[in-house]
Parts: structure tokens; sequence; C-alpha cells
């Protein structure tokens, strides 16, 4: 269904003679590498803002038509990214004014830590089914633990940054019990 409506958008697109270039993250950043997970993502994450009004009034109509109005996150640009993944996308070409990139692996297994740690204490266990997915390597699960930890602890102090210590080394020996 994403795939129909990332279609539609860009006969629209190619039809007024723009083009936009989409960061994908997330489950659809799976799917478009052909991985094959026990469901299908029902929107796209994408990191990059759109800012053209009439290119999201677009994307909003194709929603409507579908029954699917949550189908770009306009949200995800909020998100934090790996520092220099920009360097590491791969480019995904089925579309003649789309520039689609998705995020490698590595920076895909470090995003899916973060949100299952966010996700996992309100039952949501998609993104550890993600990483199994994946397949990482116990130092790619290390790497994106890192990660983790350096980009949300920055702003806390205090018994909160212990506490955040805490949380991540439990998941750590959690994730690498897993990962091995």
């Amino acid at each position: 269904m994403i795939r129909k409506m990332l279609t539609e958008l860009d006969e629209w697109l190619v039809e007024k003679n723009r083009r936009i270039t989409l960061h994908v993250i997330g489950g659809y950043a799976l799917e478009l590498k052909n991985i094959q997970r026990g469901f299908q993502t029902e929107d796209i994450d994408s990191i990059l803002h759109i800012n053209e009004q009439d290119i999201i009034e677009k994307i909003q109509s194709i929603g409507k038509i579908h029954g699917n109005q949550q189908w770009f996150d306009f949200g995800a640009s909020s998100l934090t990214v790996p520092s220099g993944y920009e360097k590491r996308l791969e480019k995904i070409s089925d579309y003649e004014n789309i520039d689609l990139f998705v995020l490698s692996n590595s920076d895909i297994i470090k995003m899916k830590v973060a949100a299952y740690h966010s996700r996992r204490e309100r039952g949501i266990y998609r993104d550890l089914e993600d990483l199994k997915h994946l397949s990482p390597t116990k130092e790619e699960i290390s790497e994106a633990i890192k990660f983790y930890y350096e980009e949300y602890s920055k702003d806390l102090t205090g018994k909160f940054k212990l506490e955040f210590e805490k949380e991540v080394a439990e998941l750590k020996t959690e994730l690498l019990g897993i990962f091995k």
C-alpha cells in the first residue's frame, strides 16, 4: 500500500515538475531493503522535513484517498539520528522525482535499539523483532548502545543520569544475551 501511495506522489511530482528527497528510517526502510518482517508498516518515517505546502497537501490527499491519513510521518524529522548518517545512506531508485534513500543497516540498528528501549515498557516489541531480522553482531549492538547512551544522556544530571545508566546497562545485557 505504501509503495502505491509513493508511486502516486511520484507521478504527481513528475506532472508538476517537482522533486523531493526522503531519508527513510524505521520499518519502511527495512521493507525497502527487502528485509522480510512478520508484518508491513503503515507509514513512512522520513527525517527530512518537507516545507512546501502543496506537497504536504498532496501527501495528505493521497492518504485520505487510501484510508490511511497517517501514511507519512511528518514528525520523524525530530528524531535523533547517528551523526554522519548521510555518508552511509543507500539510494533506492524506484521513483522518477522522489530521491529515496534509506539508512544503512548499522544506523537502523542504532535507531531500533533506541526505539525498543523507549517502547518496550508500553508492551511494544516490534523494534526487537526488527532487530532480529537485521541480525546485528555483538559489535553493532555495543555501538548502538553507546550511541543511545551518548545521545540521550546529554541533558541528564544527578539521579536521572544514574537511573538512565542503569537502564541502558540492563538493555545492553538483555540485547547481548539475544544477539551473540
